[in-house]
């Protein structure tokens, strides 16, 4: 079973977040990390590698964020 979610937004709760989600591989199977600033991403896939799909997204672009919503699920 894929246990896919979803992380909008990895400034400092969301951080902590994907963090604890990288931890917990038997429940998370796939997790997804989506910033505006996209070096955020790439911050924290070389401190957890293999662990995240990585995404720029701004959130307050409701198209984008449906299509990646789409694209993921």
């Amino acid at each position: 079973m894929v246990s896919r979610i979803l992380i909008i937004g990895i400034g400092a709760a969301g951080s902590v977040v994907a963090k604890k989600c990288a931890r917990l591989t038997t429940i998370f199977t796939e997790i997804h990390l989506a910033n505006r600033t996209f070096s955020k991403c790439e911050a924290m896939q070389k401190e957890f590698p293999g662990c995240f799909n990585i995404h720029q997204l701004d959130a307050n672009n409701v198209a984008d964020t449906i299509a990646l919503i789409k694209r993921i699920e």
